[in-house]
């Protein structure tokens, strides 16, 4: 993936057997980030700092059922500079840690966004937890820097 200046350069690659994300700048590599045996299935730039990669993990599923596993996707925005990195809705409890879809990333008002889609909970009858509600995905704005979500637009109807 190239940064939008074009200075930038991430990519997958093997150094000495194991799998990094590597960053370079005019040519010349600024980070090196292991990442071992992640099923990486997409990378992009927000700007120039801020990398987006998206990731699936396969889970095994309880009794009920009716498939066994399920490829579940995420997606993480890594700031270059520090290294720091946010997986897209894990500091939000009434959301899923998964993505269901991503739609691109857009700077409004000089902040990065990433628009994904999210499945949103509802709180327990006792409003001391977060419920699963409905499989059907929100669509959700969330702020690159700190890993916001802002809801854009409601899940589809039921039926």
């Amino acid at each position: 993936a190239i940064s939008h200046n074009g200075n930038r350069i991430a990519a997958i690659s093997r150094i000495k057997q194991e799998r990094q994300l590597l960053v370079t700048e005019n040519g010349s590599l600024i980070s090196a980030t292991p990442i071992g045996d992640m099923k990486v299935r997409g990378l992009d730039w927000a700007g120039d700092e801020i990398i987006v990669l998206e990731k699936s993990d396969s889970y095994d599923l309880p009794f009920g059922f009716t498939a066994t596993k399920a490829e579940l996707f995420s997606a993480i925005a890594l700031k270059v500079a520090s290294k720091q990195h946010k997986v897209i809705f894990a500091d939000s409890p009434s959301l899923s840690r998964a993505v269901y879809g991503s739609y691109g990333l857009r700077k409004i008002a000089g902040r990065w966004s990433g628009y994904f889609a999210g499945i949103k909970y509802k709180r327990s009858p006792d409003r001391t937890q977060w419920d699963f509600d409905h499989g059907r995905p929100f669509l959700f704005a969330v702020d690159l820097e700190t890993n916001q979500p802002k809801q854009v637009a409601g899940a589809a109807k039921e039926g």
